[in-house]
């Protein structure tokens, strides 16, 4: 198993552990020209009133609060509102892979999001902001958007990730059973898809968040193990 690390990540690890899986992994992959490209774009399409030489704040919702991989000088409390974490991105890599698909979180539309802001200083910023796009916009699953946030009672710009409704891994027309059965089973390179939500839980039960969705799930997937621990006893495999 993998760790997902600053090294592992500049060394390109996890484009050439995903191009390993091959046909089965079922979608391309962006170079990192594509990815370049889409970081400058970005940040041409930076708020008129944002000044980016004193920083760009990244909105963390989900394993970016526990891990974020950003050389950052300042973390604050944050909210943006519009878009809700949810578990709609079905992955075969990392969480997941071709024989035991997994779903990691994305924004969606709808509702708000407490979460977690990182400022990454001018001085090394499209380096980090490149290694950031190999993590999360690899497979191009994600739209980067500059969302209008809250950090201490501020309006603020917040660059985060927002799921894109047209690829092929969104699952937002997939039954909640369906999703509960690759949170249970998804495993990837990186560990699994459960875990993933037990770390996603445990870190903002630590700063202090409450998510209700996250919690409700929790007892949803407590008692599907429990339903699924019952008959596999009842038909007596181990």
């Amino acid at each position: 198993m993998a760790a997902l690390t600053k090294e592992f990540l500049a060394s390109d690890a996890w484009r050439q552990e995903a191009n390993a899986l091959g046909e089965k992994l079922d979608y391309p992959l962006w170079s990192d020209d594509q990815l370049r490209s889409s970081v400058k774009t970005t940040l041409a399409e930076a708020p008129p009133h944002l000044d980016i030489a004193q920083g760009v704040w990244v909105f963390g919702y989900g394993s970016l609060i526990w891990n974020p991989l950003l050389d950052f000088d300042l973390k604050r409390p944050a909210v943006v509102r519009g878009y809700r974490r949810r578990f709609c991105l079905k992955t075969r890599f990392g969480r997941g892979s071709p024989e035991k698909p997994g779903l990691v979180l994305a924004l969606d539309e709808g509702g708000q999001t407490e979460g977690r802001a990182f400022r990454v200083r001018p001085h090394n910023l499209e380096h980090e902001l490149f290694l950031l796009w190999r993590r999360e916009m690899l497979s191009g699953s994600y739209r980067p958007l500059w969302l209008e946030g809250e950090i201490d009672g501020q309006s603020t710009p917040l660059l985060s990730f927002v799921i894109d409704t047209n690829c092929g891994r969104y699952t937002g027309a997939i039954c909640p059973k369906q999703k509960l059965h690759m949170l249970l089973t998804g495993e990837g390179m990186l560990g699994t898809s459960f875990e993933y939500f037990t770390q996603t839980l445990a870190s903002l039960r630590d700063e202090g968040i409450v998510c209700d969705y996250l919690e409700q799930l929790e007892g949803q997937l407590h008692s599907a193990r429990e339903t699924t621990d019952a008959q596999q006893g009842h038909s007596g495999r181990p």
